[in-house]
């Protein structure tokens, strides 16, 4: 758990201080590393690379001018659940 935090600040803080954007198609590329990542992974020692991938998930979501996927993440209902989900998650550490 430990490690997410660190990640965390560690994306916080380099986002707070990039002055480019980019496309939202880094995104959707991103996304599909990560379902492909999934899909083949078959042993504990490669588990480590979900870190890096989601961390580039996150950094391009927020530097990304727009995109499907930002859009889908921003709709109502998906708000609504990663507020409840992250409320039920602090509660529980």
């Amino acid at each position: 758990m430990s490690c997410w935090i660190f990640l965390g600040c560690l994306t916080a803080i380099t986002v707070k201080y990039a002055a480019f954007k980019i496309q939202g198609i880094f995104s959707i590329a991103i996304l599909i590393a990560i379902a492909v990542f999934l899909q083949i992974k078959s042993s504990m020692t490669v588990d480590l690379l979900i870190y890096p991938l989601s961390v580039l998930l996150i950094a391009s979501l927020i530097l990304s001018r727009g995109g499907v996927v930002k859009r889908i993440l921003n709709l109502p209902g998906l708000t609504r659940l990663g507020t409840v989900s992250y409320s039920l998650l602090l509660t529980a550490v």
